[in-house]
């Protein structure tokens, strides 16, 4: 026979719970008791309602005419686990003070507990994948919160919590690691509103901008919020922009990079403590922290953007000269007197974007044995300069980084060098002194120079080390190129537009295919990927409209957003094991594409992957992977079979709108399995009469 114990109006304690069948409660307030004890086996006793299917319960609401306190939710109920808290379970549940909820919780509703103004505690399960849309809205009371690692998706869950204080979050935004912009930032899980134009929204933060429709996003940060603990992901652009309250922030080993304007605007935060992890930091990234004293810069980084710490009380405090961040030449402060000569410092490890642009009283420069990296533009419009003395340790030059500089003749680039931006020599007397054809920089195939002959192929001289960016750019009469085994990186758009081309030999050493670098090859119609990448870049073969084969090799582990965008001559792809991320929209508007294997690296399909393959008939995601994104197969009007695993936690918005012809779903895993996975209302808009077949039975549409 059960027994429950009471406290006030709240159950304590329990012994093991047959069926649930006990007798009515009845309740210690009545007893004008501090504890009573509760036993007997006829009516359900439990101060919730549920439902239940075959494998797991959903919790549905308080009981009628229960004013609970304290409420302790139980891992299982008649034997089955807790799994769901359904929409609007305990809305305007305003006596509730704390909950407890059980270690089996996936997922938790919209508006599941909005207006529960008089909670204070709650603490959410590691279990949980999902937060629904208002779960918290207007929880007065909660002063702290913590969202559990687990968590794949948090929508607009926390607006109007005005006194929360402090927030642990597994990533900045709606979803990790990429969205739309406006549901990438901090602001969002408080929810937005939008303006056409810049003006104040009372008791909103302006944090985003979408030039696309001119909308200014606001969100309802509360201004009570001091502290924020991430915990993974990276640092996105605006992310925590203008939260001018945020004292405190910890960024996690996570993050690689800060985006633009990731803390701009925060006056109140007064340290920040960047982890090793940190390759890169954005344009304006810190700019306008007017409290910010002290700032320490860790020795992974390669690159600092323009502005990165401008108006900072750090920045303004320096005295007029080269401002160093870190072992980072930051930026030169004040007026440049003619005929300057700087020496860069022993153990100066990169030089920022813009560090030096436009001084023209800057006549020379060494840059030590030390430095890896010059940014972008950093000697940009330099007129005067004559004399450069580059280290022997640089492996990469910007974009822009001598452009302008009319007076310098010469310039020896290192053996160490592999990469090197697009115009980065621009106008110098160097390089208008370079005779017509292929001009190398060092051992970097920099630029061709000049008009191309019709049917040019071209084999690089062994020894290169790379492909500058914008190499052969709208060489259109290019047909055949040949990379020999030194080369290790292709740089961007290295080869973009180059319609002619029609066959492609990549050497065996390249591990790095950057950003559009064979974008707008239209004559391309087969590519072999060598083992040795391990990066496909954004962009990097879209609108090769005639590449009909593509190989993947077994050592990439990452292809970027839009890599294959209307390949529409591509019929079938094989994604290999190796690969772990796969980007959004990599494979949309390929009209042909009527086979895709997906390896089993792969643990997320991403918004728009797959959108407008019309010629997908049939697709298997492999086992892992926990979230089907946005329009993930939008417009697959051919698809009639899609197999998804049990590993699925989260279906995002129209991910199967205008799938026309779908009639089979395949799930492996159970009914109560399928129902558990938190969908979008719209997932299967205007799909066809299709049936979901599980382990246990089938669901129909």
């Amino acid at each position: 026979m059960p027994i429950y114990i009471y406290k006030g109006n709240s159950q304590i304690s329990t012994n093991a719970v047959r069926n649930d069948k006990v007798v009515k409660a009845i309740y210690a307030k009545e007893q004008g008791q501090e504890a009573v004890c509760v036993w007997g086996g006829g009516v359900n006793l439990l101060p919730f309602t549920y439902t239940k299917d075959a494998t797991s319960v959903t919790i549905t609401g308080l009981r009628t005419g229960l004013t609970w306190e304290h409420l302790t939710i139980p891992e299982r109920v008649e034997n089955l686990p807790v799994t769901q808290i359904t929409s609007n379970a305990f809305k305007d549940s305003t006596t509730l003070q704390s909950i407890e909820l059980p270690n089996s919780l996936i997922s938790i509703g919209n508006d599941a507990f909005n207006g529960c103004t008089g909670l204070t505690s709650i603490t959410i399960p590691d279990s949980v994948t999902s937060i629904g849309s208002d779960a918290f809205r207007g929880c007065t009371g909660l002063t702290n919160i913590i969202i559990p690692n687990g968590v794949t998706y948090i929508s607009a869950a926390f607006r109007d919590c005005a006194s929360l204080e402090s927030i642990t979050i597994p990533f900045v935004g709606a979803y990790d690691p990429e969205g739309f912009g406006y549901d990438e930032v901090f602001g969002y899980i408080f929810g937005y509103t939008t303006t056409s134009s810049e003006s104040s929204v009372p008791g909103a933060t302006y944090q985003y901008y979408y030039g696309g429709s001119s909308r200014y996003f606001y969100y309802y940060i509360p201004s009570s919020i001091k502290s924020v603990i991430i915990r993974g992901g990276n640092i996105p652009s605006c992310a925590f922009k203008n939260c001018t309250e945020l004292t405190s922030i910890t960024i996690p080993d996570s993050v690689t990079n800060i985006g633009d304007d990731a803390f701009s605007g925060c006056t109140s935060l007064t340290s920040i403590t960047i982890p090793d992890s940190v390759t890169s930091i954005s344009s304006n990234a810190f700019a306008g922290c007017t409290g910010l004293t002290s700032i320490t810069i860790p020795d992974s980084v390669t690159s600092i953007d323009r502005n990165a710490f401008d108006n900072t009380a750090w920045y303004n405090n320096q005295p007029d000269g080269l401002v160093y961040v870190g072992k980072f030449a930051y930026k030169y402060k004040g007026e440049m007197s003619s005929d300057t000569s700087i020496v860069l410092k022993e153990g100066t490890l990169g030089i920022s974007n813009y560090a030096l642009s436009d001084y023209r009283g800057l006549t020379s420069v060494t840059i030590p044995d030390s430095v890896t990296n010059i940014g972008d533009s950093a000697f940009w419009a330099c007129s005067n300069l004559t004399s450069v003395t580059i280290g022997n340790s640089v492996t990469s030059i910007g974009d822009d980084a001598f452009s302008g500089c009319t007076r310098l003749t010469s310039i020896t680039i290192p053996d160490s060098v592999m990469s090197i931006g697009d115009d980065a020599f621009y106008g110098t007397t160097w390089y208008n002194n370079q005779p017509d054809g292929l001009v190398y920089a060092g051992k970097v195939a920099y630029k061709y120079k000049g008009t191309m002959p019709s049917n040019t192929s071209i084999v690089l001289n062994e020894g290169t080390l790379g492909i500058a960016d914008l190499a052969f750019y709208g060489c259109s009469s290019l047909t055949s190129i040949t990379i020999p085994n030194s080369v290790t990186s292709i740089g961007e758009r290295a080869f973009d537009g180059c319609t002619g081309l029609t066959s492609v030999t990549i050497g065996n050493s390249v591990t790095s295919i950057d950003d559009e670098a064979f974008r707008n090859c239209s004559g391309l119609t087969s590519i072999t990927i060598p083992d040795s990448v391990t990066s496909i870049g954004v962009q990097a073969f879209s609108d090769c409209t005639g590449l009909t084969s593509v190989t993947i090799g077994n050592g990439v582990k990452s292809i970027d957003y839009w890599a294959f965008l209307r390949c529409t001559g591509l019929t079938s792809i094989t994604i290999p094991d190796s690969v772990m991320s796969l980007g959004k929209q990599v494979f949309q508007d390929c009209a042909g594409l009527t086979s895709v294997t997906i390896g089993n690296g792969v643990t997320r399909i991403r918004r728009y992957a797959f959108d407008g393959c019309t010629s997908l008939t049939n697709i298997t995601i492999p086992d892992g992977v926990t979230s089907i994104d946005v329009a993930a197969f939008c417009d697959c009007t051919s698809l009639t079979h899609i197999t998804i695993p049990n590993s699925v936690t989260r279906i995002g918005g129209i991910v199967c709108r205008n799938c026309t012809g779908l009639t089979n779903i395949i799930f492996k895993g159970t009914k109560a399995q399928w129902n558990a996975i938190t969908k979008s209302t719209s997932w299967n808009s205007n799909t066809g009469n299709y049936t979901i077949h599980c382990t246990d039975g089938d669901i129909p549409k």
